[in-house]
């Protein structure tokens, strides 16, 4: 989850598509202080664009110390692991679609992925 690639992929595994909401990542240190990381994800076409785009949109930003934000990806939890995190909202009203799905509705990790194997889903191998 180092690089964008690997964000990009993580998104494309979560399968959820909004054609009007619009993710704001802000990954910091653990005190929420310094930037670390920052990018937008638009769920319309899972781009990742260097501005708000100019169509009507929801928007939702969440500031999340890098380290917790990275480990929840890269092992395919639930977003429900990320407990405090600071979130604004434009306009200023939940969207439950977004979180519902990113809490409870994350499809399996693929057989053979680190995700999968630290979640037990792969068979442990015998040696001799």
């Amino acid at each position: 989850m180092k690089s964008m690639e690997g964000i990009r992929r993580y998104f494309t595994w979560a399968g959820f598509r909004a054609p009007d909401l619009v993710l704001h990542v802000i990954e910091t240190d653990e005190q929420l202080r310094a930037i670390v990381r920052a990018f937008l994800v638009d769920f319309a076409d899972l781009s990742f664009p260097i501005h708000r785009p100019d169509r009507p949109h929801r928007y939702e930003l969440i500031q999340v110390p890098s380290e917790l934000f990275r480990r929840v990806l890269r092992h395919r939890l639930s977003w429900e692991a990320l407990g405090g995190v600071r979130i604004l909202r434009d306009p200023d009203a939940l969207n439950p679609d977004f979180w519902s799905h990113f809490k409870e509705r994350l499809p399996a990790p693929l057989p053979g992925s680190e995700a999968a194997n630290d979640q037990g889903l792969l068979p442990l191998r015998r040696s001799g």
